[in-house]
């Protein structure tokens, strides 16, 4: 099952993603997040990382919840269903870890008048 996050583009809107085993619906233990060498987002068809994208991504080893802010990361406006991918020796090639669709939606205006 996916969940659904709605964004606005250049807008920090910071969302989190719970780590969790797919098969068991787990959380990773403290040990297993300690171990990961690489976070990474595939959007669109397009990776982005923890490496290329330091400040986007923040791990709490503790609640294996990773914090992103999409601002850093200039994700194209549109819909998408979005891997989020961890890296670690037991998974060199990566393992995905949770599927959401992801919209960036156009930043809303308001009228104002003067």
């Amino acid at each position: 099952m996916s969940s659904r996050i709605s964004i606005y583009y250049g807008r920090d809107n910071p969302f989190e993603v719970l780590l969790t085993h797919l098969d068991t619906g787990e959380k990773l233990t403290a040990a297993e997040m300690a171990t990961i060498t690489k976070y990474e987002l595939k959007y669109k068809g397009t990776y982005y990382n923890s490496i290329a994208y330091p400040a986007a991504f923040s791990a709490d080893g503790a609640t294996a919840i990773i914090t992103i802010i999409p601002s850093t990361l200039e994700l194209p406006i549109g819909s998408d269903l979005t891997e989020f991918i961890i890296y670690s020796a037991t998974y060199p090639n990566g393992f995905v870890c949770n599927v959401f669709q992801l919209a960036v939606l156009k930043t809303a205006t308001l009228a104002v008048e003067v």
